[in-house]
């Protein structure tokens, strides 16, 4: 099932870590290193390339020391600036692939972005506070004329 794409704003400027970022596809094999402790569930991998990056645990097919990929992966990051707007096309561990403005597509860090609300989703969310209030002002209603009620 395709995840539904939404749109963030980048709240805190990132600058991608690696020049020259890993791309494997389906079923070829890496070699597992290091589990990173500020982002639990990433592994080190490295290709028979030589190319190494961290790879998402649930992307792999883990057997020992190594690994098969069980889709294609680009390690590619972006660069991105305060105020930027971006199109998330997937949510993995902490992380967005988002595609710029221009086409440009890679990783960021999600704790750099939020979410752009469209207004249907503003409206949305209205209706439902006002109801919800509705709902208990009404019964607060109901409990106080029951109390005075009582009182006659």
């Amino acid at each position: 099932m395709k995840e539904k794409r939404r749109r963030v704003r980048v709240v805190e400027s990132y600058t991608a870590s690696n020049p020259d970022p890993l791309n494997v596809r389906m079923g070829e094999k890496v070699t597992l290193g290091k589990r990173d402790d500020e982002w639990p569930g990433w592994i080190w991998c490295t290709d028979a390339r030589g190319q190494s990056s961290w790879i998402y645990e649930s992307l792999l097919q883990i057997a020992g020391d190594h690994a098969l990929m069980k889709e294609d992966y680009d390690a590619t990051e972006l660069t991105v600036s305060e105020g930027e707007e971006l199109t998330v096309l997937r949510s993995v561990g902490g992380w967005l692939l988002c595609e710029t403005e221009n086409g440009e597509k890679g990783w960021i860090p999600e704790k750099n972005a939020t979410p752009l609300w469209t207004y249907l989703e503003i409206i949305r969310f209205q209706i439902r506070d006002a109801a919800a209030k509705h709902s208990r002002a009404k019964c607060a209603r109901n409990v106080f004329s029951k109390r005075t009620s009582s009182l006659r």
